[in-house]
């Protein structure tokens, strides 16, 4: 292949990357930075609904979860790394299943979605499900 062939084929690549994630990273840093401000519009409507509908216990750690998850926008992650961390970093056991009842509340209230993995290669679908 020619290198004009192999450049025109990487511009194209980020380009298109670009376009499909930046509205995401847009919209992950509008929550979190509506979130943070004063108006406490994110607590009120988002945060406040999930723990009252689904009867979470740990609201403290929920909301660091939420943190976590939005700073690593198209990272591969699961419930026992995300717990592991809590562990590592914070020094706090949550056990796998409970990030996971977290992870399920905070995408049923559309704060969160879960991506299958593709494989470029063979242009598929990873099984992830």
């Amino acid at each position: 292949m020619s290198e004009n062939f192999k450049e025109t084929f990487k511009t194209v690549i980020l380009a298109v990357l670009i376009v499909l994630f930046l509205p995401l990273v847009l919209v992950c840093c509008i929550l979190v930075g509506r979130r943070s401000s004063g108006s406490g519009h994110f607590e009120a409507t988002y945060i406040r609904d999930i723990v009252d509908r689904n009867a979470v216990r740990n609201r403290a750690e929920m909301e660091e979860l939420l943190d976590v998850v939005a700073s690593s926008i198209g990272g591969l992650t699961n419930p026992k790394k995300l717990s592991g961390t809590f562990k590592s970093v914070k020094g706090v056991t949550i056990h796998p299943d409970t990030v996971k009842s977290y992870l399920d509340y905070l995408e049923d209230s559309f704060l969160i979605s879960k991506v299958r993995r593709y494989d470029v290669k063979g242009k598929r679908y990873i099984n992830t499900a």
